[in-house]
């Protein structure tokens, strides 16, 4: 996550053992080289987030380890897990 991340909403499920989940935040900062790398996208978040993009709208993503990452209006839209396949290209594996 961006040191400048404002504006953090969070969505995941209420299922105990769910490892799925959103994030939406604002920041003005790029993604960390160390850890993300533009790959083309295989995956999408398990749930719409209000004011968020449409991540079937994109054709790559940043692959950060297990989470996946697309620009938003006002900073990054997140999601995990990842498709196996964004997440072994990341550096951050």
């Amino acid at each position: 996550m961006p040191s400048d991340a404002g504006e953090i909403r969070v969505t995941r499920t209420t299922q105990p053992d769910a490892v799925d989940a959103a994030v939406l935040l604002t920041s003005t900062q790029a993604l960390d080289p160390e850890m993300c790398v533009e790959v083309p996208r295989q995956s999408a978040p398990s749930y719409a987030v209000d004011d968020a993009p449409d991540a079937y709208e994109a054709d790559t993503v940043f692959a950060c380890g297990t989470w996946s990452v697309i620009p938003s209006a006002d900073g990054w839209f997140g999601w995990t897990p990842n498709n196996p396949g964004e997440a072994e290209q990341s550096p951050a594996r």
